[in-house]
């Protein structure tokens, strides 16, 4: 399953259920690549290969610690020794401060939340392209 990468700003907002719209900074691929989805040619002459798409299920990583993963993945565990970095008061973190581990590290076991791919859409802001990516709660 793919993911997204939230900062602990994003991660606050998703809780709240305030964030509908992820941005991610993308680049280009060559033309010719043979991914069957794209969006068009612009005039770059590069195609633009969507990383999403909609309906797509995926999850969201964040800073995170699990003192036994083994267990953790357990069934009956209910996730028992996972801890998430957003959310704690400054002094519970700093418990972990030499164990949290980066976003980009959590597995799909360990995330906390999930969403559906509404829609992707590239667009240009200052010669740069992103992913205006639209989300909507998953299970």
């Amino acid at each position: 399953m793919k993911s997204l990468i939230f900062n602990a700003e994003d991660v606050l907002a998703w809780k709240a259920g305030s964030k509908k719209l992820h941005v991610v900074r993308w680049q280009q691929p060559e033309l010719g690549t043979d991914c069957p989805y794209h969006v068009g040619a612009g005039k770059d002459r590069k195609a633009r290969v969507l990383p999403f798409h909609p309906g797509e299920k995926v999850y969201i990583r964040e800073a995170w610690h699990c003192d036994n993963p083994a267990a953790a993945q357990d069934v009956f565990s209910h996730g028992a020794g996972l801890f998430y970095k957003t959310g704690m008061e400054e002094w519970e973190q700093s418990l972990f401060v030499r164990c949290w581990k980066k976003a980009i590290t959590m597995p799909e076991w360990a995330a906390r939340f999930h969403a559906i791919i509404k829609s992707v859409r590239p667009e240009e802001v200052g010669g740069v392209w992103y992913w205006k990516i639209e989300l909507e709660k998953g299970e």
